[in-house]
């Protein structure tokens, strides 16, 4: 996915689809996003809800959110580059509604 722009470009290499949503605004607050889940970081670590441990190669940041279809959400970074590998989030009953798996991920530098 990127957003740019303006504009969002969702995109499956593997399977050579892409979709162009241009002038798409209703990007503010999107679970899919790593900016997303960057800003629900802070707030959980001022109010004691985040957490970071190691897990085998991977570093896991993990934050626990008051919304029952969020309450848990756990990004795993690649402990040698630190790039994020994937994205975990749980419901309330530790069901994952949402998995992503990063197989390739570019950030831009600002």
């Amino acid at each position: 996915m990127i957003y740019k722009d303006n504009n969002l470009v969702v995109e499956n290499t593997t399977l050579n689809l892409k979709n162009v949503y241009e002038n798409y605004p209703y990007i503010q607050e999107n679970a899919l996003f790593l900016t997303d889940f960057i800003q629900q970081y802070e707030v959980a670590k001022e109010n004691k809800l985040a957490s970071i441990s190691e897990k085998e190669n991977d570093i896991v940041v993990k934050i626990e959110n008051k919304n029952r279809y969020r309450k848990i959400e756990k990004l795993y970074l690649n402990q040698n580059n630190g790039l994020p590998e994937k994205l975990e989030i749980e419901d309330i009953n530790q069901n994952i509604i949402v998995y992503i798996l990063y197989n390739e991920i570019k950030l831009n530098n600002f």
